[in-house]
């Protein structure tokens, strides 16, 4: 019941109960002056007299204020259950706002870590592609130094790989032995320590080269990028091997390693 209609109610009741009064003045006027012609006396006459009024009226403001009790207990039921609904939808809307920005707060701090897991990949991987670059610029160089004199003219490895040997007719043993027996030549000013030490660091240079390229493969997506850099790997290891300075086993060990798919976790 709105404000309203229980105002209407109020106006309605009191009018009832002044229409209730007049006719019971009307009547007991009517009774009693009018058709017996009785006349007011004193002060009993108009105790008498409010004693019946009252006797007839008590019951009925009473019974009018029953009615406005009960009226009033229902708006107050009404306005305290409204409330209760009110709250509870209130409550219902907190919790929804607080499971939303909670699911935002995760999202964004996935997405932190997500930018921060790209960041560190992007870094380690621009570290490992500077580490290989270095290891191969070491090993080119290593490669063009000095190594034999063959006709009093100096040689590197590289010559000797690709400037003093032709495949030609002759039979890839055939050459690795030509190269064996060159590199076995006496160079000068250097002794057999220095020509150890000399390929030695170059197999040192390769074998950490193949470490490096096994934690970068699985940073380089794009697959041509992982076939370059295993040409480029795979092409230093069999000069290597053409140079005797890796086996036939440790040749194929570490192609092996070069050409293996590897899912080992990135950081």
């Amino acid at each position: 019941m709105t404000e309203s209609k229980f105002n209407s109610l109020v106006k309605t009741i009191g009018i009832f109960v002044a229409l209730g009064v007049a006719v019971v003045i009307f009547i007991y006027m009517y009774q009693f002056l009018f058709n017996k012609g009785y006349v007011l006396g004193g002060t009993a006459a108009f105790g008498a007299f409010g004693d019946y009024i009252g006797g007839i009226l008590n019951p009925i403001l009473g019974f009018a204020t029953v009615i406005l009790l009960i009226y009033s207990i229902r708006i107050q039921m009404k306005e305290l259950r409204e409330s209760t609904i009110a709250l509870k939808a209130s409550q219902i809307a907190h919790e929804e706002l607080a499971k939303t920005s909670k699911k935002e707060l995760s999202i964004i701090e996935q997405g932190h870590l997500n930018q921060q897991s790209a960041l560190k990949r992007e870094a380690l991987r621009n570290q490992l592609t500077e580490n290989a670059e270095n290891i191969i610029k070491t090993y080119d160089k290593l490669m063009n130094l000095p190594y034999v004199n063959a006709s009093h003219t100096q040689f590197s490895l590289r010559d000797l790989l690709y400037n003093l040997t032709q495949l030609n007719d002759n039979t890839v043993e055939n050459n690795i032995a030509n190269i064996s027996n060159l590199m076995g030549t006496e160079p000068s000013k250097r002794n057999e320590q220095a020509k150890k030490l000399h390929l030695e660091s170059i197999k040192k240079n390769i074998n950490q080269l193949v470490l490096v390229f096994l934690e970068l493969k699985p940073m380089l997506e794009a697959p041509s990028l992982q076939k370059i850099w295993g040409d480029r790997l795979e092409s230093r290891v069999l000069d290597c091997y053409g140079l005797t300075i890796f086996t036939e086993e440790e040749m194929e060990r570490a192609r092996k390693l070069i050409t293996v798919d590897t899912t080992r976790p990135l950081i």
